[in-house]
Protein backbone atom coordinates (compact mmCIF):
# COMPACT_ATOMS: atom_id res chain seq x y z
CA UNK A 1 0.00 0.00 0.00
CA UNK A 2 1.23 3.04 -1.06
CA UNK A 3 -0.40 6.52 0.88
CA UNK A 4 0.84 9.99 0.03
CA UNK A 5 0.94 12.01 3.18
CA UNK A 6 2.64 15.81 4.64
CA UNK A 7 6.00 15.34 5.84
CA UNK A 8 4.98 15.98 9.03
CA UNK A 9 3.61 12.57 9.50
CA UNK A 10 7.31 11.94 10.30
CA UNK A 11 6.89 13.86 13.25
CA UNK A 12 4.48 12.15 14.56
CA UNK A 13 1.40 14.10 13.55
CA UNK A 14 -2.08 13.22 12.96
CA UNK A 15 -2.25 13.89 9.14
CA UNK A 16 -4.59 13.96 6.05
CA UNK A 17 -3.07 10.49 4.29
CA UNK A 18 -4.54 9.54 0.36
CA UNK A 19 -4.19 5.97 -0.66
CA UNK A 20 -2.92 5.78 -4.13
CA UNK A 21 -1.70 2.19 -4.54
CA UNK A 22 -2.70 -1.09 -2.86
CA UNK A 23 -2.57 -4.64 -3.68
CA UNK A 24 -3.11 -7.79 -2.00
CA UNK A 25 -1.96 -10.78 -4.13
CA UNK A 26 0.52 -14.17 -3.74
CA UNK A 27 4.02 -13.47 -3.76
CA UNK A 28 5.48 -14.64 -7.10
CA UNK A 29 8.72 -15.96 -5.45
CA UNK A 30 8.29 -19.29 -3.36
CA UNK A 31 9.70 -18.45 0.22
CA UNK A 32 11.52 -20.88 3.14
CA UNK A 33 10.24 -18.68 6.25
CA UNK A 34 7.90 -15.96 7.11
CA UNK A 35 11.27 -13.83 7.19
CA UNK A 36 11.59 -14.49 3.29
CA UNK A 37 8.50 -13.59 2.87
CA UNK A 38 8.30 -10.24 4.52
CA UNK A 39 12.05 -9.24 3.24
CA UNK A 40 10.41 -10.12 -0.87
CA UNK A 41 7.33 -8.00 0.53
CA UNK A 42 10.09 -5.26 1.62
CA UNK A 43 11.78 -5.15 -1.91
CA UNK A 44 8.36 -5.28 -3.70
CA UNK A 45 7.54 -1.91 -1.55
CA UNK A 46 10.83 -0.17 -2.42
CA UNK A 47 10.73 -0.46 -5.64
CA UNK A 48 7.11 0.93 -5.74
CA UNK A 49 7.66 3.26 -3.45
CA UNK A 50 10.66 4.69 -6.05
CA UNK A 51 8.33 4.82 -9.34
CA UNK A 52 5.64 6.32 -7.25
CA UNK A 53 8.36 9.35 -5.81
CA UNK A 54 9.41 9.68 -9.12
CA UNK A 55 6.46 10.42 -10.79
CA UNK A 56 5.13 12.76 -7.94
CA UNK A 57 8.47 14.26 -9.20
CA UNK A 58 7.00 15.14 -12.15
CA UNK A 59 3.83 15.72 -11.78
CA UNK A 60 3.60 17.36 -7.86
CA UNK A 61 7.16 19.00 -8.11
CA UNK A 62 7.07 19.85 -12.18
CA UNK A 63 10.19 18.84 -12.19
CA UNK A 64 11.62 18.00 -15.70
CA UNK A 65 13.77 13.73 -14.92
CA UNK A 66 16.71 12.75 -15.55
CA UNK A 67 16.69 9.30 -17.13
CA UNK A 68 20.28 9.14 -16.61
CA UNK A 69 20.16 10.06 -13.16
CA UNK A 70 16.69 9.20 -11.45
CA UNK A 71 17.90 9.01 -8.23
CA UNK A 72 18.70 13.00 -7.80
CA UNK A 73 14.85 13.36 -9.10
CA UNK A 74 13.86 10.95 -6.18
CA UNK A 75 15.51 12.47 -3.44
CA UNK A 76 13.44 15.61 -3.79
CA UNK A 77 9.85 13.67 -2.57
CA UNK A 78 10.60 12.61 0.85
CA UNK A 79 9.85 8.80 1.22
CA UNK A 80 9.32 6.22 4.00
CA UNK A 81 8.38 2.65 4.82
CA UNK A 82 6.64 1.80 7.73
CA UNK A 83 6.52 -2.16 8.84
CA UNK A 84 5.27 -4.27 11.64
CA UNK A 85 7.70 -7.20 11.19
CA UNK A 86 10.01 -6.68 13.92
CA UNK A 87 12.08 -9.48 12.89
CA UNK A 88 13.53 -7.20 9.64
CA UNK A 89 13.61 -4.17 11.93
CA UNK A 90 15.98 -5.57 14.27
CA UNK A 91 17.98 -7.37 11.48
CA UNK A 92 18.53 -4.24 9.41
CA UNK A 93 19.49 -2.18 12.70
CA UNK A 94 20.75 -4.57 15.27
CA UNK A 95 23.92 -4.90 16.00
CA UNK A 96 24.49 -8.12 14.70
CA UNK A 97 22.98 -7.04 11.10
CA UNK A 98 21.57 -9.11 8.46
CA UNK A 99 24.67 -11.47 8.30
CA UNK A 100 24.32 -13.13 11.16
CA UNK A 101 20.37 -14.70 9.61
CA UNK A 102 20.68 -18.48 8.91
CA UNK A 103 18.81 -18.04 5.70
CA UNK A 104 22.08 -16.88 3.80
CA UNK A 105 19.57 -15.97 0.40
CA UNK A 106 17.13 -13.90 2.47
CA UNK A 107 20.07 -11.75 4.26
CA UNK A 108 21.64 -11.07 0.49
CA UNK A 109 18.26 -9.58 -0.09
CA UNK A 110 18.35 -8.01 2.97
CA UNK A 111 21.60 -6.25 2.15
CA UNK A 112 20.34 -5.50 -0.99
CA UNK A 113 17.51 -3.95 0.04
CA UNK A 114 19.33 -1.72 2.95
CA UNK A 115 21.77 -0.24 0.40
CA UNK A 116 18.73 0.47 -1.82
CA UNK A 117 17.00 2.41 1.12
CA UNK A 118 20.15 4.33 1.82
CA UNK A 119 21.15 5.26 -1.95
CA UNK A 120 17.38 6.62 -2.03
CA UNK A 121 17.51 8.62 1.23
CA UNK A 122 14.03 6.43 2.64
CA UNK A 123 13.51 6.27 6.01
CA UNK A 124 12.40 3.17 8.08
CA UNK A 125 10.08 3.15 10.92
CA UNK A 126 8.82 0.74 12.76
CA UNK A 127 5.27 0.57 14.10
CA UNK A 128 2.88 -1.81 15.82
CA UNK A 129 0.28 -4.47 14.13
CA UNK A 130 -2.73 -2.24 14.77
CA UNK A 131 -0.94 0.80 13.53
CA UNK A 132 -0.06 -0.19 10.09
CA UNK A 133 -2.70 0.16 7.57
CA UNK A 134 -0.83 -2.23 4.95
CA UNK A 135 -1.85 -5.57 7.07
CA UNK A 136 -5.58 -5.86 6.29
CA UNK A 137 -4.10 -6.16 2.98
CA UNK A 138 -2.63 -9.65 3.80
CA UNK A 139 -5.08 -11.45 6.22
CA UNK A 140 -9.14 -11.53 6.41
CA UNK A 141 -9.38 -10.91 10.53
CA UNK A 142 -7.18 -7.76 10.15
CA UNK A 143 -9.77 -5.78 8.88
CA UNK A 144 -9.86 -3.53 11.57
CA UNK A 145 -7.33 -0.68 10.92
CA UNK A 146 -8.70 0.06 7.55
CA UNK A 147 -12.41 0.08 7.97
CA UNK A 148 -11.62 2.61 10.40
CA UNK A 149 -9.58 4.76 8.42
CA UNK A 150 -11.60 5.14 5.65
CA UNK A 151 -14.80 5.11 7.53
CA UNK A 152 -13.62 8.04 9.02
CA UNK A 153 -12.26 11.23 8.22
CA UNK A 154 -8.90 9.41 6.72
CA UNK A 155 -6.61 10.43 9.40
CA UNK A 156 -3.60 8.77 10.47
CA UNK A 157 -0.05 8.79 12.03
CA UNK A 158 3.31 7.18 12.84
CA UNK A 159 2.78 6.14 16.12
CA UNK A 160 5.84 5.85 17.83
CA UNK A 161 6.43 3.52 20.65
CA UNK A 162 9.74 3.90 22.77
CA UNK A 163 9.27 0.33 24.50
CA UNK A 164 8.20 -1.42 21.09
CA UNK A 165 5.58 -2.91 22.57
CA UNK A 166 3.00 -4.76 20.41
CA UNK A 167 -0.66 -4.36 19.80
CA UNK A 168 -1.53 -6.91 22.48
CA UNK A 169 1.17 -4.97 24.97
CA UNK A 170 -0.01 -1.71 24.40
CA UNK A 171 -4.02 -2.60 24.47
CA UNK A 172 -3.28 -4.38 28.18
CA UNK A 173 -1.29 -0.84 29.11
CA UNK A 174 -4.59 1.06 28.20
CA UNK A 175 -3.39 2.69 25.00
CA UNK A 176 -5.52 3.50 22.21
CA UNK A 177 -4.26 2.47 18.11
CA UNK A 178 -2.58 5.70 17.63
CA UNK A 179 -1.36 7.05 21.10
CA UNK A 180 1.86 7.87 21.02
CA UNK A 181 4.08 6.45 23.77
CA UNK A 182 7.33 8.39 24.65
CA UNK A 183 9.18 8.26 27.83
CA UNK A 184 12.08 10.21 29.49
CA UNK A 185 15.34 8.68 30.00
CA UNK A 186 17.73 10.45 32.36
CA UNK A 187 21.38 9.58 33.83
CA UNK A 188 22.44 9.92 37.18
CA UNK A 189 23.36 13.56 36.74
CA UNK A 190 19.81 14.34 35.62
CA UNK A 191 20.46 14.73 31.96
CA UNK A 192 17.34 13.58 29.43
CA UNK A 193 18.92 10.77 27.47
CA UNK A 194 15.56 10.80 25.19
CA UNK A 195 16.05 11.06 21.64
CA UNK A 196 13.24 13.62 19.67
CA UNK A 197 11.31 12.08 16.96
CA UNK A 198 12.33 13.28 13.88
CA UNK A 199 13.44 12.18 10.46
CA UNK A 200 16.50 10.90 11.77
CA UNK A 201 15.21 8.59 13.93
CA UNK A 202 15.92 5.66 13.03
CA UNK A 203 19.08 6.29 11.77
CA UNK A 204 18.73 5.60 7.56
CA UNK A 205 19.62 2.39 6.74
CA UNK A 206 23.53 2.06 5.71
CA UNK A 207 25.85 -0.14 4.08
CA UNK A 208 27.71 -3.23 5.95
CA UNK A 209 31.08 -1.48 4.70
CA UNK A 210 29.86 1.50 6.60
CA UNK A 211 28.75 -0.49 9.51
CA UNK A 212 32.69 -2.16 9.67
CA UNK A 213 34.55 1.24 9.08
CA UNK A 214 32.41 3.06 12.23
CA UNK A 215 32.88 -0.20 14.12
CA UNK A 216 37.01 0.72 13.40
CA UNK A 217 36.52 3.80 14.27
CA UNK A 218 35.42 3.30 17.50
CA UNK A 219 37.92 0.33 18.54
CA UNK A 220 40.99 3.09 17.73
CA UNK A 221 38.48 5.56 20.13
CA UNK A 222 38.58 2.48 22.91
CA UNK A 223 42.03 1.51 22.54
CA UNK A 224 43.42 5.47 22.72
CA UNK A 225 41.11 5.97 25.95
CA UNK A 226 42.79 2.62 27.20
CA UNK A 227 46.47 3.30 26.53
CA UNK A 228 45.70 6.97 28.47
CA UNK A 229 44.30 5.34 31.39
CA UNK A 230 47.48 2.89 31.43
CA UNK A 231 49.16 5.85 31.54
CA UNK A 232 47.63 7.81 34.03
CA UNK A 233 48.25 4.88 36.10
CA UNK A 234 52.01 4.26 35.95
CA UNK A 235 52.23 8.31 36.76
CA UNK A 236 50.48 7.80 39.51
CA UNK A 237 52.50 5.02 40.87
CA UNK A 238 55.80 6.51 40.71
CA UNK A 239 54.76 9.71 42.13
CA UNK A 240 53.60 7.12 45.18
CA UNK A 241 57.18 5.68 45.13
CA UNK A 242 59.05 8.63 44.62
Amino acid sequence: MLCLAPVRILDGAEVDTTMIYWASQRLRRVCRSSLACEVQGLANCDQELFFARLAWAEIGLGRRLKISDPLSDVRQVPGFIAIDAKCIYDAMYGASGPWELCEKRTAIEMVSVQQSLNSEQVVMRWVHLKANLADSLTKPTAEDPLRTFMSGRQRWRLVKDDLMRSSKNRRKAGLQRLEQASFAYFDSNGRNLSRPWDAAWPRLPITMAAEAENADDDAEVEICDSFRLRDSIFEELISQLL
